[in-house]
């Protein structure tokens, strides 16, 4: 369903599939325990497509694979076992650099996470918890952004600088998971205005944010020409990307739900040029969508057809028709079951779209895995 909407610019994360984790506290000594051994590589596949599943990191969090250099950014907690860091490592995981770790003066030591690549491999852009925050740790995860704001890095984590701020004015402020345009000249992410509390929602108020992302002559980075958006009512959104000609942004949201059903998302795809609007989805909880790299296909997660409430990842057509189910998490007695309520979460597809890594964890905490499926062949 396509639907034009005036757009106005705003005044104002089952157990784990890497089943065994690093004692890293006694929390996740305790999810070890009760999750049992490691995912063995698949020999078999269910559903649709054949394809097989293996564990890259035992503990990683939300992910990205920069397509230039092959190496992946990802989030996963620290010593602490509360705060999480940025990482890049080597699929391999034979190189693995913590890029936020003891970076005293040069960037907040409380959440930093969800990266994602520039295009040219050059830059990470992540989630950074403020100082000086009074956020919960769970408040301010990098999975729910409170009194997170936008930094950016290079891949070795020698300079940091602060891209954006909380804003004064707004009852709750934070970000969520930024994301360059595919030649590198924009940037995208999603931001909170008003709390769950006030509101009486499950997520609270949000918006869409694009800007543009400079790097000036002295070589520091930008933004410029910073538009905020709502497509209708006060609602939650959530950005994943922009489509691989840069066209159209792809994002989840819950502002076609009403009643008890608000606490589900749909996928949309926005047109950047007339910001018409397409819905994809109309059932279950959906989120996590990303465009395979010739634009013909998309992969989401979702939580059709799984009776215990985990997610797996999903498969459709760009214009959300030929859905179909790619990974089964969830089912018993299918290669990569992992337990009755596996969350399969954030995602990113690499350059030949035959690959996707997956941050897999437990409906209880955000404890998990970065998981990889392999296809045959691209969808």
């Amino acid at each position: 369903m396509t639907t034009a909407f005036s757009h106005r610019p705003d005044a104002r994360e089952p157990a784990s599939a890497g089943r065994r984790a690093p004692a890293v506290g006694a929390l996740l000594l305790v999810l070890a325990v009760w999750a049992g051994g490691p995912l063995a590589a698949s020999e078999e596949y269910c559903g649709t497509y054949p394809h097989r599943v293996s564990t890259v990191k035992q503990l990683g969090g939300r992910v990205d694979w920069s397509w230039a250099n092959g190496l992946i950014a990802y989030d996963r907690p620290g010593s602490d076992g509360i705060y999480y860091d940025v990482h890049v490592m080597s699929l391999d995981s034979a190189k693995d650099r913590c890029l936020t770790c003891g970076k005293h003066g040069l960037v907040p030591q409380r959440h930093n996470g969800n990266p994602a690549w520039h295009p040219s491999g050059n830059y990470i852009v992540f989630q950074s918890e403020v100082a000086d925050s009074t956020a919960t740790p769970f408040e301010s995860n990098p999975g729910r952004g409170v009194n997170n704001v936008l930094w950016v890095t290079d891949p070795a984590g020698r300079e940091f600088h602060q891209l954006t701020e909380l804003s004064p004015s707004d009852q709750v402020s934070g970000v969520l998971h930024p994301h360059f345009s595919p030649e590198g000249s924009r940037l995208t992410w999603s931001e909170i205005y008003e709390g769950a509390v006030r509101t009486r929602t499950a997520a609270g108020h949000w918006r869409l944010v694009l800007a543009d992302f400079v790097v000036g002559s002295d070589g520091r980075p930008g933004l410029q020409n910073v538009q905020k958006y709502e497509l209708g009512r006060p609602s939650f959104y959530e950005t994943h990307g922009f489509s691989p000609d840069g066209s159209r942004l792809i994002f989840s949201s819950n502002l076609a739900q009403s009643g008890f059903a608000r606490i589900n998302n749909d996928i949309f795809v926005l047109d950047l040029d007339t910001f018409a609007l397409t819905r994809l989805t109309d059932r279950r909880y959906n989120e996590h969508a990303h465009f395979f790299p010739d634009g013909r296909k998309i992969v989401w997660m979702t939580n059709a057809n799984v009776a215990s409430r985990g997610t797996d990842l999903w498969i459709m057509d760009d214009d959300g028709s030929g859905k179909e189910r790619l990974t089964f998490f969830n089912k018993f007695g299918c290669p990569e079951f992992a337990g009755p309520r596996v969350a399969a979460a954030d995602n990113s597809i690499n350059a030949a779209g035959d690959r996707i890594l997956v941050y897999t964890h437990d409906q209880v905490s955000d404890f998990g895995s970065i998981e990889l499926v392999e296809l045959d062949a691209p969808p």
